[in-house]
Formats: structure tokens, C-alpha cells, sequence
């Protein structure tokens, strides 16, 4: 824990030196008895993230998100799921355009499957789904929105389900399907 307040305190001062000592907390071995290594871990993660995208190291937070798997098997499925969304988001929302973004985001999702995280794969998908129709590949964004939604009818994520049915309807009208546009908007809101 002293390592992490000696990395938060030199955050500002010495960026490269935190990134080191964030580096050092990330990569020591974990069991999964020992609450406060994992909570440490745990937090330079996010702080390690945020510092990278500040930066505007995109490659490097992407690699660690990958690098992180091993110690995500030692915590509970919940708090893996959370600390890879929160990486995900955090490289997601640094604006930078790297080509990156989504074989990042399928990557993810692949991996979610493959760990039988449904509910992190959700949401990895409906963020995939933002992030095609942002990228303005439509087309692709409506594939994703039809997979997806026959597996949240399932599942009963009430919110998740209306986002990714408000991303459809924000893609359908690029899609030259207007009245589909319409349908998904009264059913998005007939769900509220």
C-alpha cells in the first residue's frame, strides 16, 4: 500500500516514475486470500489506466488490458468484470482514433466467452455497438445489435437492453430503414 501512495503522491510530478512503480504493483503475484494486495492491484490498475490515457498512451493501456488476465482469474468474477470494463471504457473514451478500438473490443468479448463472463460480454457488445455506429459502420452495428438482443431478451438487464436498443435506433436510419428506426424507438420505450 505504500508503493500505491508513493505512485498517486508523484502522479503529477513524475508520470514515467508512477507508471514504473504502477507497473511493479501490477505485475507481483496475488493469491486470492490476500485482500489488501488484491485491493492494491486493484487500484493501481485504475490508476495505472487513467494515467496512460492522460497521457495519450493508447498502445500501452491496450496492452494492459490484455496483460491483465492472469491476475482477473484470482478475483471474482464481478470485480474482473468491473476493473475490465472500467480499463475498457477508460481507453474508449480517449478520443484518440489508434485502429485499435474495436479489434480491442472483440478481442475482450472473445475473451469473456471463452471465461463464460455473459454479463461482461454484454456489455462489452453494447459498447462495440456505440462504437461502430460511431466509426459510422452502420451495417455493422445492426449484425451486433441483432446477436446481442436475442441474448438480453434472455437476461434480465432491463438497462442494458434499452441502450442497445436506443443504439439501434440511433444506426437504422444511416441504414436507409426508417420505419424499423421507429419500431425500435417504441419498444425501447415501451420497456421503460
Amino acid at each position: 500500500m505504500e508503493e500505491l501512495e508513493h505512485a498517486c503522491s508523484i502522479e503529477l510530478n513524475d508520470p514515467d516514475q508512477a507508471l514504473k512503480l504502477y507497473q511493479s504493483i501490477t505485475s507481483q503475484t496475488v493469491s486470492s486470500e490476500d485482500e489488501n494486495k488484491i485491493k492494491a492491484v486493484e487500484m493501481a490498475l485504475s490508476s495505472m489506466g487513467k494515467l496512460l490515457a492522460k497521457q495519450n498512451k493508447a498502445k500501452e493501456l491496450a496492452n494492459l488490458i490484455k496483460s491483465i488476465r492472469p491476475f482477473l482469474g484470482v478475483v471474482s468474477k464481478a470485480k474482473a468484470s468491473k476493473i475490465v470494463r472500467e480499463l475498457v471504457d477508460t481507453f474508449l473514451d480517449m478520443g484518440t482514433n489508434t485502429g485499435l478500438e474495436v479489434p480491442l473490443c472483440l478481442e475482450c468479448i472473445d475473451w469473456a466467452k471463452s471465461e463464460k463472463r455473459t454479463f461482461l460480454t454484454q456489455a462489452l457488445e453494447a459498447r462495440l455497438i456505440l462504437l461502430y455506429h460511431t466509426n459510422g459502420d452502420y451495417t455493422q452495428a445492426l449484425n451486433t445489435v441483432n446477436r446481442v438482443m436475442k441474448v438480453l431478451k434472455k437476461m434480465d438487464d432491463k438497462q442494458l437492453l434499452m441502450e442497445v436498443q436506443l443504439s439501434e435506433k440511433q444506426s437504422v436510419p444511416y441504414s436507409q430503414q426508417c420505419t424499423e428506426s421507429t419500431c425500435c424507438f417504441d419498444f425501447s420505450k415501451n420497456n421503460c
